[in-house]
């Protein structure tokens, strides 16, 4: 990984420069967290705080708690604009989605469908996510040098992987981090899949037996690791270089972060989507 001590926000875009639609994260912290639409922006209200107003067209995606209220004309509103809303549980799972209008049906989608209508698709499609997982713990364990053989064990390569970043900031904050990069990575595939034409029955793909997105947010989750262990490293060598004491993390650092590693993360998401219909064109 790079050494190199940096200053902690090295190579952020300047806040003046204008920027496309990105996700709106939803701090659950606040008490209270309502979404009003007023006009064509969104207004975060909640509770000791002033409101907040997003114009929908400057918003990608939502990310928020499960606790986060939303108005009905809230909901809508981002619907018609394909802004997808999910909603996690307390650990960075999601476990709801609001999608809006999908993309055109692809190619992609076709052969997912015609994939499900195959008795054998269950076995087969297992065997592809652990080639996948392990492919891409390969290059994880290339990315970051670590030990080569967790690049055959993608579970120990997570272990290892929150246990250094524990060692550069402490275990909150490695958890925090790693929870936000979760979410984004989460937030990020719903959005590709439903360009890719997945939202139009989304139920159809998240069953008990099937659910498309969570298992490739979970692969796109591993991929995109280095981009934030990296930049735990250049904080902690960053703290230990100035003899500073570490300063807590700012809610909002992870996706400055994420943002800042595009487009190599949109690259990574498309990669994956990519495999999956190469592995399915010889079936189909």
């Amino acid at each position: 990984m790079d050494a190199n001590p940096p200053r902690e926000l090295r190579g952020l875009p300047p806040a003046c420069e204008a920027q496309p639609p990105r996700p709106l994260i939803l701090d659950p912290k606040t008490p209270g967290l309502r979404v009003e639409l007023d006009g064509p922006a969104l207004r975060v209200v909640g509770e000791g705080q002033a409101d907040r107003y997003f114009p929908l067209r400057r918003v990608s995606r939502i990310v928020a708690d499960a606790s986060v209220e939303f108005s009905t004309e809230a909901i809508l509103a981002c619907a018609v604009r394909g802004i997808t809303i999910v909603l996690h549980d307390p650990s960075g799972q999601a476990i709801a989605r609001v999608v809006g209008h999908a993309g055109q049906r692809s190619e992609l989608r076709q052969r997912v469908i015609d994939l499900l209508a195959q008795p054998e698709w269950r076995p087969r499609y297992q065997v592809w996510l652990e080639r996948t997982e392990q492919r891409i713990a390969a290059m994880v364990v290339k990315h970051l040098g670590a030990p080569r053989e967790l690049a055959l064990d993608p579970q120990r390569l997570r272990q290892w992987i929150g246990q250094t970043g524990t060692f550069f900031v402490g275990d909150s904050t490695e958890e925090a981090t790693r929870s936000r990069f979760r979410e984004l990575a989460t937030a990020w595939m719903a959005d590709h899949l439903q360009n890719l034409g997945f939202g139009a029955d989304s139920e159809g793909w998240q069953s008990g037996e099937f659910d498309l997105g969570a298992d490739l947010s979970r692969l796109f989750a591993l991929r995109v690791e280095p981009y934030r262990l990296e930049w735990l490293q250049r904080r902690h060598i960053w703290t230990v270089a100035t003899r500073r004491e570490a300063r807590p993390v700012r809610p909002e650092m992870p996706a400055l972060i994420w943002q800042q590693a595009e487009p190599a993360v949109s690259r990574a998401g498309r990669a994956l989507t990519h495999a999956l219909h190469r592995w399915l064109v010889p079936l189909g």
